[in-house]
């Protein structure tokens, strides 16, 4: 089951253009994201809408307007909408950056 950090980056020639970090668990028939830190330089518009309302989004495992394939080393990937461009996050592994994060998602709860 998921209960992690992870991140979404892009970047192309040298320039970042996004890097979006959310704290995922996972339930029985969900998930539940929560987006940590979104620095984009150019907005991946579909994570925008995403979570457009409120920083934390549940996503049914059946029946969604949303794909999301969890791979089997646990990284996954969103299709927000079902539609555009897919997010692949990948599972935070660095103790620092797991901590910072913690730290800084602790402080805006």
């Amino acid at each position: 089951m998921l209960n992690e950090l992870y991140q979404c980056t892009k970047n192309w020639q040298g320039n970042n253009e996004y890097d979006i970090k959310v704290r995922v668990k996972e339930t029985e028939k969900s998930y539940s994201m929560q987006l940590v830190e979104n620095n984009s330089r150019y907005s991946p518009g579909h994570i925008d809408m995403l979570f457009s309302k409120k920083d934390k989004i549940m996503i049914k495992k059946e029946k969604s307007q949303h794909s999301m394939n969890v791979w089997s080393d646990n990284d996954f990937t969103i299709y927000p909408f079902r539609a555009g461009i897919p997010f692949h996050f990948e599972k935070i592994t660095t103790a620092e950056e797991k901590i910072a994060l913690r730290k800084k998602w602790d402080r805006e709860r």
